[in-house]
């Protein structure tokens, strides 16, 4: 079963038994903990404050039994993005979409937790619209050479490697810069 409530400020997405919504303020605290727990890269308890404050329709979470498994966060443009993508691609920078962090609890991986919050994001993308001004042309994302598990997942949903970051995360481990066109 799944089924959307009307517009994207509301929306939600309920399938076996996975709720996945706008994040609020309430949630944060649960998605930090699950950042901490299942990532390597750890951002401060502000930067997601930000991101929700500057891209509350961007921050989603995954439920399950009222239980926060899982996030998505995202920002209009390219502002956090290592490399101009858009100027890259001839394109406005507010026609990007940069993905910065999903994540589920381990115990709660392999159940289409992270395919539902993806899927849930690119199909607000592909319309492109919050409001009837933005389109969005593209999405990008940068994950670890050596994480195959996600590089499939977003090769699963149609994004390919664009460049690959050299010595991008603080370990010393490069990054495949990854996009995905929305149109």
């Amino acid at each position: 079963m799944k089924w959307y409530v009307k517009g994207w400020a509301k929306m939600t997405v309920v399938e076996r038994g996975i709720v996945v919504r706008r994040a609020t303020r309430e949630d944060l605290p649960a998605v930090v903990a699950i950042n901490r727990r299942e990532l390597p890269e750890n951002y401060p308890y502000s930067f997601f404050e930000w991101v929700l404050y500057k891209n509350p329709d961007l921050f989603l979470v995954a439920e399950l039994n009222g239980e926060i498994v899982g996030y998505l966060m995202a920002e209009r443009g390219v502002i956090t993005c290592p490399i101009d993508v858009a100027h890259r691609l001839g394109i406005p920078h507010d026609s990007v979409i940069h993905l910065l962090s999903i994540a589920v609890k381990r115990e709660y991986q392999g159940r289409g937790i992270g395919s539902k919050l993806l899927g849930a994001l690119i199909d607000h993308c592909s319309k492109g619209s919050i409001t009837s001004e933005e389109v969005f042309r593209i999405i990008c994302l940068e994950v670890r050479v050596s994480n195959t598990r996600a590089q499939n997942l977003y090769k699963k949903f149609g994004f390919e490697i664009f460049t690959t970051l050299k010595f991008y995360y603080m370990d010393g481990e490069d990054a495949y810069l990854m996009i995905r066109k929305c149109f």
